[in-house]
């Protein structure tokens, strides 16, 4: 089989943006799962359903740079 090279993707939109890309992204991957898509509202903060308690997930550029590339 053909070799490809995975991807992990971050995506930063709306819930709707963030949706229509992941689907995108899905169709388009014929060798599933090849890339993983990030969501930006849930990867980079961490909140309650409301906003509520709002809290960055990586301390440094350096701690989402890592997260990133792995």
């Amino acid at each position: 089989g053909q070799h490809r090279q995975s991807f992990k993707l971050l995506v930063s939109a709306d819930a709707r943006g963030e949706g229509a890309f992941i689907s995108e992204v899905a169709i388009l991957d014929g060798n599933r799962p090849s890339h993983t898509v990030e969501r930006s509202s849930k990867t980079l903060s961490k909140s309650d359903w409301l906003g509520r308690g709002y809290q960055e997930a990586f301390a440094t550029d350096q701690q989402l740079l890592s997260f990133l590339v792995e």
